[in-house]
């Protein structure tokens, strides 16, 4: 789906008229790139909390418009 999206957005940019073509596609490259770091970001902030309180951090999983961190609990504690 992100490959998709991608392609359209730069479609879409090379169409639009205004700036030069160089221009529009580091914008859109850019703001591919933001989007993945932000969501990035947030998936350590679920994994920071889960170390924080005695688990671990087994895999980060990113996808476009979301994520999903893997942690384990911490031993002895049940799910609330």
């Amino acid at each position: 789906f992100l490959v998709i999206f991608f392609v359209y957005q730069l479609i879409d940019a090379v169409n639009a008229k205004g700036l030069p073509v160089w221009v529009r596609v580091v914008t859109v490259t850019g703001n591919e790139f933001l989007l993945l770091l932000t969501v990035l970001c947030h998936e350590m902030g679920h994994g920071t909390m889960a170390r924080r309180r005695g688990g671990d951090i087994a895999e980060v999983l990113l996808w476009p418009f979301g994520g999903i961190c893997f942690t384990t609990r911490a031993q002895g504690r049940a799910p609330k």
